[in-house]
């Protein structure tokens, strides 16, 4: 089994580990169409902050609605049953370019990829992009951009900062200060702080997944079926058929 860990396949997993199963193990196609534009918005917002170099704002802005209009945003309807506002995502955008100029920044868009688990037969690894590095005095401080309308309530945000510092602290050997969640749409930003034991114990929980991903192997049936009625899940329709599957054989 050879399987890159990032911190969206793991909150797939912890929701429907059978969702993880056709999305990951399977790489099966798609059966189910669900809502692109959000992130197609999100990453246009997020393109644009690493490459922004203080430009002048209405440039900026020109570039920014002519790349919208490309990739068919204006289009594109979202749960509403209507389009996004390019409005709204180019005053995100402008928060941003306000927040990225604070930031004494070292890098952007950093992957950090490593080895989780391997034997003979299998290979696990860790994967993540960390969209901003920046030094606070002489401490490592890591930023992410948001574009959601709200603070997510579950575990998502708190298993993405642990994830991304335990990368940097594997990778680099030093625990980063904080981890900050700028939601550049609505104007919060969320800050965590984790300790080396902490990071010990998200690495326990990361490599128990994949002990256990390796001792399901690609059996269907060692996956738990879960909530899969989930928004974005684009295989909802062969887990409906394989949770049927399972209801009639009881």
């Amino acid at each position: 089994m050879i399987i890159t860990l990032s911190q969206s396949s793991i909150n797939v997993y912890l929701e429907s580990q059978l969702q993880f199963y056709y999305q990951y193990i399977l790489k099966s196609e798609p059966d189910t169409q669900v809502p692109v534009c959000y992130g197609l918005a999100g990453g246009l917002v997020h393109k644009f902050l690493e490459k922004y170099y203080y430009e002048d704002r209405y440039e900026l802005g020109n570039s920014f609605t002519n790349k919208w209009k490309e990739l068919k945003l204006d289009k594109l309807k979202g749960i509403n049953n209507k389009p996004l506002s390019c409005n709204t995502y180019l005053e995100a955008l402008y928060k941003g370019i306000d927040k990225h100029n604070k930031y004494n920044i070292l890098s952007k868009e950093t992957t950090i990829d490593i080895p989780l688990y391997s034997d003979n037969y299998n290979n696990i690894r860790l994967k993540g992009i960390i969209d901003v590095v920046t030094a606070d005095q002489d401490n490592i401080v890591l930023v992410d951009w948001k574009t959601s309308s709200s603070v997510p309530n579950n575990q998502s945000p708190d298993l993405q900062a642990k994830m991304y510092c335990y990368l940097y602290y594997k990778k680099y050997g030093v625990i980063p200060k904080k981890f900050i969640f700028e939601y550049i749409k609505i104007g919060k930003t969320i800050e965590k702080s984790y300790s080396i034991n902490d990071l010990l114990e998200f690495e326990k929980f990361v490599k128990d997944i994949a002990k256990e991903l390796i001792s399901k192997g690609t059996d269907i049936n060692n996956y738990k079926v879960g909530n899969f009625e989930t928004l974005f899940n684009t295989h909802k329709q062969k887990c409906l058929k394989e949770y049927l599957r399972r209801k009639n054989i009881k």
